[in-house]
């Protein structure tokens, strides 16, 4: 990464996916603090030179790098070529550009405003019998649930049927046939939060040719279930008896209750279960999952086999799936590692709330209607209850409160004596009263001699 002398853009070229006859790497343009760049900064174009190398550098594997200058990197090239491109708003800027057939190394320099970013790709380990690939184009938007997600599929051969797999959480979700390189999926709920696109397409002489590619589901919306709570009364006195309501939409479900008290009752309490902390423990989750069986998607050797395997697919087939030496060392590398996760210390979820303030802890199973009430009396104090609570039926799976229902306890005053603990018979002494008001107007206080 190269920064201008001002300090004031960073670049980062993306490249995905594996070689095909058109290739899009992204750059990425931004502000060294990772800020939107400005109306002046976009109207500079970002130049972008290109150049293809029909052999691979004497000594040079895949990945790595010397430290030749660019212009060295320049010499015994098949083709050059420069490209002025405009930024748009976003900062990303997509670089499309057709690939010579023989291509073994590629070279991308951009440069913007006197900061320079460079990116070095190899031909991969896996080299294609028939010569024959494809490719997932880039999406242009993020996938949303319930919105059609367009897939667009280049190829260096004409095919009549594309098969594809969608996986997510250890399972396939959806699967189907495409006879077109252009067609639509819907993301579902069970895409969340990421899922794998697989597609694959059979040679009539039994070569697998696949690629795969990760996609992101927007969180927002992604609970469908939801449990409802309501209080008999919005304010009670302490001690006083109340019901909470309890409301589902699917009958048979399970729901858990937590009643906080709190000593303001206007402030909101930082241990809420929302939907965003279910959403961040789901996603850490699966990135400890995807460590643990594979630290990368391909590791830039992308074979057919690598590809299903990277997606957590197991092939039984009587077709031709090439596999590498490296697929073989992945394969050794991946039952080392489930072996290694055996002898982990076995996990334990960390209590970070403090639930010395939960007055009420429970569960119930709703099991003939939707709806069930608890009776309860309050505390003998002044407070502020805080009820949430979560669900789970088989249909609609997990759910959440959205709004947590409070409910106030409180008089309109309320005593206290300071007193000593024993006093001699005749003895004078002062007696402490404290008087607290709990009415939002000031009132005044007269005693009585």
């Amino acid at each position: 990464m190269h920064t201008s002398t001002f300090g004031t853009t960073v670049l980062i070229i993306v490249y995905e996916s594996q070689t095909t006859p058109s290739c899009i790497p992204q750059l990425k343009v931004s502000r060294y603090n990772n800020d939107s760049l400005t109306p002046e900064d976009r109207m500079n174009s970002v130049f972008i030179d290109i150049a293809h190398r029909t052999s691979r550098p004497i000594g040079q594997d895949q990945g790595e790098t010397n430290s030749d200058s660019p212009q060295d990197k320049m010499e015994d090239i098949k083709s050059y070529r420069r490209l002025t491109l405009p930024v748009p708003e976003d900062g990303i800027v997509h670089i499309e550009f057709q690939l010579h057939k023989q291509v073994e190394m590629l070279f991308i320099q951009a440069m913007f405003m006197g900061s320079e970013e460079s990116l070095e790709l190899y031909n991969s380990n896996h080299s294609s019998p028939s010569g024959s690939y494809i490719q997932i184009q880039r999406l242009h938007s993020p996938p949303q649930i319930g919105e059609p997600l367009p897939i667009s599929v280049e190829s260096t051969f004409q095919f009549t049927e594309l098969h594809y797999l969608v996986t997510s959480r250890g399972q396939v979700v959806a699967a189907g046939t495409a006879t077109s390189p252009s067609f639509s999926l819907t993301p579902a709920v069970s895409w969340s939060p990421e899922a794998c696109i697989t597609v694959f397409c059979v040679l009539p002489d039994g070569e697998i040719i696949n690629d795969a590619m990760h996609v992101f589901i927007k969180p927002h919306g992604v609970l469908q279930n939801e449990v409802y709570l309501s209080w008999s009364h919005e304010k009670v006195m302490p001690g006083e008896e109340v019901s909470l309501t309890v409301l589902v939409i699917e009958p048979g479900s399970l729901v858990g209750i937590m009643v906080v008290a709190t000593e303001d009752k206007d402030s909101d309490s930082d241990g809420d279960i929302t939907e965003e902390k279910v959403l961040v423990e789901m996603t850490e989750h699966l990135k400890e999952e995807m460590t643990l069986h594979h630290s990368g998607i391909t590791g830039g050797k992308d074979s057919p086999l690598s590809v299903f395997t990277a997606c957590n697919l197991v092939v039984l087939t009587d077709a031709s799936l090439h596999k590498t030496e490296d697929d073989q060392e992945t394969e050794m590398d991946h039952e080392a590692e489930v072996l290694m996760r055996e002898d982990q210390p076995e996990w334990r979820p960390s209590m970070g709330q403090d639930f010395s303030k939960t007055w009420l802890w429970l569960d119930m199973n709703i099991s003939e209607s939707t709806t069930t009430s608890i009776h309860v009396a309050v505390p003998d104090s002044v407070t502020s209850l805080r009820a949430m609570a979560f669900v789970m039926s088989d249909n609609l799976g997990l759910g959440l409160t959205f709004k947590p229902q409070k409910l106030i306890v409180s008089t309109d005053f309320s005593l206290s004596l300071n007193v000593p603990e024993c006093i001699t018979r005749g003895e004078q002494l002062v007696l402490e009263v404290n008087l607290f008001n709990h009415l939002e107007e000031n009132m005044e206080v007269r005693g009585l001699g």
